[in-house]
């Protein structure tokens, strides 16, 4: 079959690889479109070590047709619609995974628009609700807004009910946001300057996809007993932070990553995450941003593309065209 992989420090499409088998509690899927993230560009740096027994196949998240099932599986049949969040193997014509991993494909999106909602809406759904615990009417400063990630956590936020602010660096694509339900925006460079001056705003909760010598700066505007977390390094993975001002503050600073989580809770992240949007999806008001969508033979581009930076919103790679 075919499938990305990695060819020293490149992505290149193999013709010639093995379908993977299915153990007891995995499905097969045959994948029609594939998401890519920010990981997958850091795998192929070799700074993203995937999880012990992935395949080597690249991607995470994908949508596509259950083709087989194995014997413990529950609840999903040969034939059904999916998407999946996946520990590697997303960009080949068939992956398998654990079925707790999987969920039935909304009937009101496409495989595209489905292999662009795991990775990046369980993560903020992840680090909004749960290890944020953000609550209605607190303010929220979402960093690196106008990725994939941003995005989502723009919108399940504002449907959170919570005041929503967003950082990045450049307004043309933060300017964006404001239809999805921000309030305010700021360019990271001028963070804490510029917060300071717009009525001195402080926030109970920042979601920081940059930290490096930046997580110095969130420290300066996070609220008293407010939260940071940490779920990117954009910036660099080192910082110094001036520890007293932790504590007069009593802010609490988490990291947090999907990828290593166990099949049992990214499940149930998963069927939160599609819980709470559902009506969101139904009424229309929950969008899925596609910047482009590139056919899985040029895999190689689509890496460039989001190497590249300034995009706004997902890339897809469609592995098998969808008649609907």
């Amino acid at each position: 079959m075919k499938g990305v992989i990695v060819k020293e420090r490149g992505v290149f499409v193999g013709n010639n690889l093995s379908t993977p088998k299915v153990g007891t509690e995995e499905i097969l899927i045959e994948v029609y479109a594939a998401g890519l993230n920010r990981a997958d560009l850091l795998q192929v740096k070799g700074l993203y070590v995937p999880p012990k027994g992935a395949s080597e196949i690249l991607g995470l998240e994908c949508a596509g047709i259950v083709k087989e099932v194995g014997s413990s599986v529950k609840g999903f049949k040969e034939g059904d619609r999916v998407i999946a969040l996946v520990d590697g193997g997303a960009q080949g014509e068939y992956v398998a995974c654990n079925y707790r991993q999987a969920a039935f494909l909304p009937e009101e999106l496409s495989f595209v628009e489905g292999a662009a909602l795991l990775e990046g809406g369980v993560t903020a759904w992840l680090n909004l609700a749960l290890e944020g615990d953000l609550k209605p009417s607190q303010r929220v400063l979402i960093t690196a807004a106008a990725s994939g990630i941003g995005i989502f956590s723009v919108q399940i936020a504002n449907f959170i009910g919570a005041e929503v602010f967003v950082a990045g660096r450049s307004m043309d694509r933060l300017d964006k946001l404001f239809a999805l339900g921000a309030k305010g925006a700021f360019l990271l460079n001028e963070i804490p300057e510029m917060v300071k001056r717009s009525h001195n705003l402080s926030f109970d909760l920042i979601l920081d996809m940059v930290a490096g010598r930046k997580l110095e700066d969130f420290i300066e505007v996070v609220a008293p007993k407010g939260k940071i977390v940490v779920i990117g390094l954009l910036g660099g993975n080192k910082s110094e932070l001036d520890l007293a001002k932790i504590m007069r503050k009593m802010i609490t600073i988490k990291g947090s990553v999907l990828r290593y989580r166990s099949a049992e809770e990214k499940g149930w992240l998963i069927r939160s995450l599609l819980n709470f949007i559902q009506p969101y999806i139904e009424k229309g008001d929950f969008k899925i941003i596609i910047d482009k969508v590139f056919d899985i033979d040029n895999a190689s581009d689509a890496y460039d593309y989001l190497m590249k930076g300034g995009v706004f919103g997902k890339v897809v790679i469609r592995v098998k065209e969808e008649n609907r």
